[in-house]
């Protein structure tokens, strides 16, 4: 037997990885900042809280999870009440830089969402993400 699984996925998203654009192009209108090394040290250093988002575009788990928890209005208002910084590493095509990054957590891939206190601890979420595992994840920094 054959059974079918529908996923709540936008159009963007899924012509996007289909084209092979980036996955921040795919959310050109979010505000996410683009992964650097240098900059996720500078905020640390700073004591800004700050959201890692390793993703791909090809990553299903990834875009639903973009879709229905970190775009959401919920989080986005937590994000920005807390003054989290939001950074995105694209791994479409395995960026040395971000692959780098993924083994210091011992993954072999994404999607990886670390959660920076003010103090500068990452804290690792979950792979498949809910608005109010991030939302308590968030109230705890």
């Amino acid at each position: 037997m054959l059974l079918a699984i529908f996923l709540p996925v936008r159009f963007a998203d899924v012509a996007a990885a289909a084209s092979g654009a980036s996955a921040a192009s795919a959310h050109a209108g979010d505000e996410w900042q683009r992964y650097d090394a240098a900059e996720v040290a500078r905020l640390d250093a700073a004591g800004r809280p700050l959201l890692v988002n390793f993703t791909a575009s090809w990553c299903l788990t990834c875009l639903v999870n973009e879709h229905t928890t970190l775009d959401s209005a919920r989080v986005r208002d937590a994000f920005a009440k807390h003054q989290i910084v939001a950074l995105k590493g694209d791994w479409t095509r395995q960026n040395p830089d971000v692959t780098a990054f993924l083994q210091q957590f011992g993954r072999s891939g994404v999607p990886l969402y670390l959660l920076y206190d003010r103090s500068g601890t990452p804290n690792v979420l979950p792979q498949i993400l809910t608005q109010s595992e991030v939302l308590d994840a968030v109230g705890r920094i």
